[in-house]
């Protein structure tokens, strides 16, 4: 837990000396609030609590990263944003309805994997995953 802290804590210090407005920084910062929040130890399920180190050494990663090839993060950024959206727009609806926990669907750490895998390849996923995998299970629900 104090790995996924110190980490935490290092990625926010870098954040905060880029430009708010900057797309690239928007997501990561969207991303690492949809990770770390209040009671997020208590709600997230352990087998993806133990995950948390890499998905948080990707986005150190495409930090350092995206100054390089700032183009291919945005095309990067593009791939996973259309699903990120269907995931969190349906838990908006839902929330509606009654209590939502996103942290108890599969699809939710899909996105996270396929995260991994267009900005941190070399980290690997846990499991396969990709925009086609990511289509199939969004349809199937």
């Amino acid at each position: 837990m104090v790995k996924i802290i110190k980490e935490y804590r290092l990625i926010q210090q870098q954040i905060t000396h880029l430009a708010s407005n900057d797309g690239a920084v928007q997501d990561m910062r969207q991303q690492l609030g949809y990770l770390i929040y209040k009671n997020f130890i208590r709600l997230t399920p352990f087998e993806h609590l133990q995950s948390f180190p890499r998905y948080l050494q990707a986005v150190q990663y495409r930090l350092e990263k995206m100054f390089q090839a700032g183009d291919k993060d945005l095309q990067k950024q593009q791939k996973i944003a259309r699903y990120q959206k269907w995931f969190w727009d349906s838990m908006a609806k839902q929330a509606k309805s009654g209590l939502v926990v996103p942290e108890q669907e599969h699809f939710r750490w899909m996105l996270e994997e396929f995260r991994v895998s267009l900005f941190a390849q070399q980290l690997k996923t846990a499991y396969p995953v990709s925009a086609k995998r990511l289509e199939k299970v969004w349809n199937s629900q």
